[in-house]
């Protein structure tokens, strides 16, 4: 699923650009589901994220 990380915050602590230790972790992100990049994902409405694995 593609989600697009909005703010600087999200990118900080998601990003693999960030963070490439990331990379393997579980996150559950919150919003409305809609096509983002051809396929199934969050664009607009992502309000927050949430490790799983913690």
């Amino acid at each position: 699923m593609a989600i697009q990380l909005r703010t600087k915050a999200m990118k900080a602590e998601f990003g693999l650009a960030t963070t490439p230790d990331n990379y393997g972790r579980t996150v559950a992100f919150y919003g409305t589901k809609q096509k983002y990049l051809g396929v199934l994902g969050m664009k607009k409405n992502v309000v927050g994220g949430q490790w799983l694995d913690e």
